[in-house]
């Protein structure tokens, strides 16, 4: 059976979860809060943030590429 892959809003919703769960357990209210803080003058507000937009850049990059696997027959769905 091939899987099937989720609807692009839960599939979004869900990976967004996953990255404001993150920011918080960092003590941010969300990430989009987390990253406003890149250009902070407090160095380790500012280092927190950049380390947080990399790490944040690379969830998307690689779930869309998941989801990509998935659409085109070639991945697995969690679903």
């Amino acid at each position: 059976m091939l899987p099937v892959a989720p609807p692009a809003d839960d599939f979004a919703a869900a990976v967004q979860v996953h990255i404001d769960s993150a920011a918080r357990s960092k003590g941010y209210g969300d990430g989009f809060a987390l990253s406003t803080y890149v250009n902070s003058t407090l160095p380790q507000w500012a280092s927190e943030a950049t380390a947080f937009v990399a790490w944040r850049d690379a969830v998307w990059i690689y779930a869309y590429a998941e989801l990509a696997k998935v659409q085109g027959g070639n991945g697995q769905s969690r679903r």
